[in-house]
């Protein structure tokens, strides 16, 4: 498995500022770590996004531990400036 910062790298790579889901974002990650897609390596990616979501480094809608029904982006750097 690769290290948290080059999950979290991976993750923050593949996500934008449009809504997209969790799902696709940890896929994406999947792919650019060259890891297995297996469901561990799945969750534990997943898991990371969740993380950051609560760390504030990523916007979200929906819950998170359905990665198929919950969406993220990258925070508007507006609101932070108010």
């Amino acid at each position: 498995m690769a290290s948290t910062d080059e999950m979290d790298n991976a993750l923050l790579s593949n996500v934008t500022t449009y809504w997209r889901k969790v799902a696709m974002v940890a896929a994406m990650a999947l792919e650019q770590l060259k890891l297995p897609s297996t469901g561990e390596n799945f969750e534990e990616l997943c898991r990371r996004v969740e993380s950051l979501a609560k760390e504030g480094r990523l916007d979200y809608q929906g819950k998170l531990s359905l990665p198929r029904r919950s969406e993220v982006r990258l925070p508007d750097k507006r609101d932070s400036d108010a």
